[in-house]
């Protein structure tokens, strides 16, 4: 992961008042790697499978699960409610 996204990580965690743990990094690298391999966003069975983070644990630690996800890594997302919200 590169340090621009190390950042972004770090400054979406203060925003929300979210404490990064362990945990919350193995979701974020694994995130970040299977886009750059496949150039799209992993899946919950995908985190589950290799990260042992189920969906319910993913949104439990991140404020709006998945999306959360997503978005502090970089991965566009599309939404209904918000449209796509773009790399910061």
């Amino acid at each position: 992961m590169d340090n621009l996204t190390r950042t972004i990580i770090h400054t979406m965690a203060r925003r929300t008042g979210t404490v990064l743990t362990p945990e919350h990094l193995r979701v974020l690298d694994f995130a970040h790697e299977w886009y750059a391999a496949k150039g799209v966003g992993p899946l919950f069975r995908n985190i589950a499978k290799f990260t042992g983070v189920d969906k319910a644990r993913l949104e439990a630690i991140f404020p709006n699960g998945l999306e959360s996800v997503y978005f502090w890594v970089g991965i566009p997302v599309q939404s209904l409610q918000s449209g796509c919200k773009p790399y910061v």
